[in-house]
């Protein structure tokens, strides 16, 4: 499956050409023809519903506003920002980070719901964002 697919993981230690602070940078595919953004946001907004007075009008903002949100650790950690940008037919998400690892395995996380929403599949997210 391509929809979702992320690579090409870099972190900058401070300033970058993505954002003014230290980032983790990586590519994702989003499929042009896959689901909408009105398909994800009733499970986002049960899940994280502070996302629901502004919610994004494209998936690929939405599932960076998802990333920033597992990010926080479920303690408003003081991580917000982001960037997104284009890399040919893929998107480029810029985020803010504590840990290199628990945000690559965010990343992850956040890529492997959308895509069990995508095929009906189970996945207990609560269960693997504890584990994070």
């Amino acid at each position: 499956m391509r929809d979702f697919a992320v690579d090409k993981f870099f972190f900058y230690s401070g300033p970058n050409f993505y954002l003014d602070q230290k980032a983790m940078v990586f590519n994702l595919t989003v499929d042009p023809d896959g689901e909408r953004i009105d398909f994800f946001a009733p499970k986002v907004i049960e899940q994280f519903p502070q996302l629901k007075a502004d919610l994004p009008s494209s998936v690929i903002d939405l599932f960076a506003d998802v990333l920033i949100q597992v990010l926080k650790m479920d303690i408003d950690l003081y991580i917000n920002n982001y960037a997104i940008s284009r890399d040919g037919d893929d998107f480029v998400i810029a985020v803010e980070y504590l840990d290199k690892i628990s945000t690559e395995d965010s990343v992850y996380l956040v890529r492997d719901w959308f895509r069990a929403l995508i095929t009906e599949e189970a996945f207990d997210f609560q269960t693997e964002f504890i584990k994070l």
